[in-house]
């Protein structure tokens, strides 16, 4: 019995299924990477966000108004904070012991935020998150929510601290336009949207206040 030969046709037949096979093979694992550094980007991301809050309530515990030369304890505006804190050393006599602190700072420009131990030797920044829309810090002076505040020339410490984070693809990041009919309380400065996430810290030495207290 003689073989049939394959055609031209079915060749070419077999070959563009194998393409196209191949084609849907590698699509699909092209969106398994992409999914895979998504996901990367998201948990390093709240890593960051984590270490930040986990380091700002650490430092908030402790820190204070002025120091001895009339020094802030905490210094910050919309997008940076800087917090000194007391730290405890072996001699307690030594100011050595004093010198702990964080200072953490958004960029809009590349929507990174970076974090920094002060003071001390070989302090670089880190980048702690990236991809960010907006970073915001804010402060209770016992009486309303301001954007900067100077515990030094205040000469005391604020109620709380609060840190507002939006996601987003960076700077580049579109911002809707509310409807006029929305009220959106406190996001004038930020994105039309809620943040997605919000931490208010509180401070053990700032002042009482009804606030505080939840009247």
């Amino acid at each position: 019995m003689r073989r049939r030969a394959f055609t031209l046709f079915e060749t070419l037949l077999a070959i563009v299924l194998i393409v196209a096979l191949s084609a849907a093979v590698f699509g699909f694992l092209w969106t398994l990477l992409e999914r895979r550094e998504q996901l990367d980007t998201v948990g390093a991301r709240g890593d960051g966000l984590a270490a930040m809050w986990s380091r700002l309530e650490r430092d908030l515990a402790t820190t204070f108004a002025a120091d001895g030369a009339g020094g802030a304890g905490l210094r910050g505006d919309s997008s940076s904070l800087r917090v000194r804190a007391r730290g405890v050393g072996l001699d307690p006599s030594s100011r050595a012991s004093e010198a702990t602190g964080s200072e953490f700072v958004f960029s809009a420009s590349t929507g990174q935020l970076t974090g920094r131990t002060i003071p001390g030797p070989g302090a670089t920044a880190e980048v702690l998150a990236t991809g960010l829309e907006l970073v915001r810090f804010r402060y209770h002076d016992g009486a309303e929510w301001r954007e900067s505040f100077d515990s030094g020339s205040a000469r005391a410490l604020p109620l709380a601290v609060e840190v507002s984070v939006w996601f987003g693809a960076g700077p580049a990041a579109a911002r809707a336009v509310p409807p006029d009919d929305i009220d959106l309380v406190g996001r004038e400065d930020g994105p039309a949207r809620p943040a997605d996430r919000t931490r208010v810290i509180t401070i053990p030495d700032g002042p009482v206040s009804a606030w505080k207290e939840g009247a």
